[in-house]
């Protein structure tokens, strides 16, 4: 019997997610070097990891012939020291991603239904849809999630709403009331996972205001130390939950999922406040100078309270090619349905500078 009459169908509703192009691929493709080539596409930390996070994993390494802690311990307690919850809220991923993945597992059964906005994170949609739900899209106005229109298309078969808060990929984000209202009015059988990737860019009190939410059963709060930490290539992530929602997520955990390598390099990073200080800042002023010239352009510009900015080009797919054939590398959006944008990841000024020039003579092409 051929193999695609034995799969499970909920799997051939599914696009594999596909990743952005290496630095090493783009420099084969373009003769170029390595080093030539800048990669903005992906909204990683330009600043690299903190120093002290590199020295733990440096460490660590002395230990590979060891399971890691499998409860991961000692970084829950670091995390709920700061953060002021308790350890039992914590919960560890290998990337928040697989956090999503927890959660449809543990509560998504053949023909529930799940709430996602249209244009957002694609990975909300694969794991529900192999959970086997039905995927339920509400359209952005004026690309920002109205949370009054998510409330209406929520049913009885509702299982899960899913929100990305600054939103990946406008960057635009949900007022904390405009949730708030939303998750009093949602039926308390209702999950909530808000994902705050990029929380830790948000200007104000962001992700702080977004824990008075931990005291329902039905929220999960997501967020990663890809982004401000730097620390994509581990992948590691970690949530946040009320203990009972926490306790059902670990019951579909595999032992040992998050490696120690991952820990040692969390726990480091989690308490150099300086880095972390420093990457924001870097961020916040890169971000202004490049909205001001891509404006200048007389280009539309998302407001972004993420780690990168969104902005409509035209065709995004020809302006991508033509800056990746001089080694700079952006997002365009054509598979979130936004064919006419690119994203760029902020950078440091001289390469901000670098993607304003290349931009300026894609667009010309």
């Amino acid at each position: 019997m051929p193999l695609d009459k034995q799969i499970n169908p909920q799997i051939k509703k599914i696009h594999p997610y596909i990743p952005g192009k290496t630095i090493e691929e783009v420099a084969q493709q373009n003769r170029l070097k390595p080093a030539q080539v800048l990669k903005l596409a992906s909204n990683e930390n330009v600043l690299g990891p903190s120093p002290k996070a590199v020295a733990a994993v440096k460490e660590s390494c002395k230990r590979l012939h060891l399971y890691p802690d499998g409860s991961g311990k000692a970084l829950k307690i670091k995390i709920a020291q700061q953060l002021k919850v308790k350890p039992n809220q914590v919960l560890l991923g290998n990337g928040s991603n697989e956090l999503l993945e927890f959660v449809c597992k543990a509560f998504v059964r053949p023909g529930d239904e799940v709430v996602v906005p249209e244009i957002t994170f694609s990975m909300y949609n694969a794991f529900a849809t192999l959970a086997g739900a039905k995927i339920k899209k509400v359209s952005l106005t004026d690309y920002v999630l109205d949370t009054n229109k998510l409330l209406k298309a929520v049913n009885k078969k509702t299982k899960i709403v899913f929100l990305c808060n600054p939103n990946n990929p406008t960057g635009t984000v949900i007022s904390h009331e405009s949730i708030k209202k939303l998750i009093r009015a949602l039926p308390e059988k209702v999950i909530v996972v808000l994902d705050e990737a990029y929380g830790d860019f948000r200007s104000g009190k962001g992700m702080a205001q977004s824990q008075e939410f931990l005291r329902r059963e039905n929220v999960l709060l997501l967020r990663t130390f890809s982004k401000i930490f730097g620390l994509a290539s581990l992948r590691i992530g970690y949530g946040l939950a009320h203990p009972k929602l926490a306790d059902l997520l670990n019951r579909v955990r595999q032992p040992f999922n998050v490696n120690g390598v991952a820990q040692a390099a969390a726990c480091a990073g989690f308490a150099d406040k300086s880095h972390q200080s420093k990457s924001k800042q870097l961020v916040r002023a890169g971000k202004k100078v490049l909205e001001k010239k891509l404006k200048e352009l007389n280009l539309l510009v998302l407001p972004s309270e993420a780690n990168f900015v969104c902005v409509r080009v035209g065709n995004s797919k020809k302006v991508s090619e033509a800056m990746q054939k001089e080694g700079v590398v952006i997002r365009p959006l054509g598979s979130f349905g936004l064919k006419a944008f690119i994203r760029i990841t902020i950078g440091t000024a001289a390469q901000n500078r670098r993607v304003i020039k290349s931009l300026k003579r894609a667009l010309k092409k």
